[in-house]
């Protein structure tokens, strides 16, 4: 594969080092329109559960509408509307297009790329250096 000439990330430093390790010359663009999606864990006493669950049970709540003080589902959906205008506009530019980013984010990316017509290759997983491609 020719080397990557741009790689997207989040500006983490742990989106960094891993985009630096995908591709050690690539111009990093480190935006933060690329951050994870957040997430508020609910005050529920006396209820206990292993952080797992406790991140299925507060992406739940997020998405119908449990946000204190973060950015709702509805904004954080417009800014990977945004992402995946970007990541098109460099892959129309260069042929392809690199983000080194958070999962459950990306995965939202992904959802916009295929409501345009990409098709997905992989799955987004909740691990470590999970690649998913997405092709026109």
């Amino acid at each position: 594969m020719a080397e990557l000439s741009a790689v997207f990330t989040s500006g983490s430093a742990r989106a960094h080092e891993s985009a630096r390790a995908l591709s050690a010359q690539a111009e990093l663009i480190a935006d933060p329109l690329f951050v994870e999606a957040p997430l508020a864990s609910p005050k529920i006493p006396l209820l206990r559960m292993r952080v797992p669950k406790w991140a299925v049970v507060a992406r739940i709540l997020w998405h119908v509408g449990f946000h204190p003080e973060i950015e709702t589902y509805r904004k954080a959906k417009a800014r990977a509307a945004r992402a995946a205008d970007i990541l098109i506009a460099r892959a129309k530019e260069d042929g392809r297009a690199a983000l080194v980013a958070h999962g459950y984010f990306n995965m939202m990316i992904g959802r916009q790329l295929r409501s345009r017509g990409f098709s997905r290759t992989g799955s987004h997983r909740a691990r470590y250096w999970n690649a998913v491609v997405y092709e026109r």
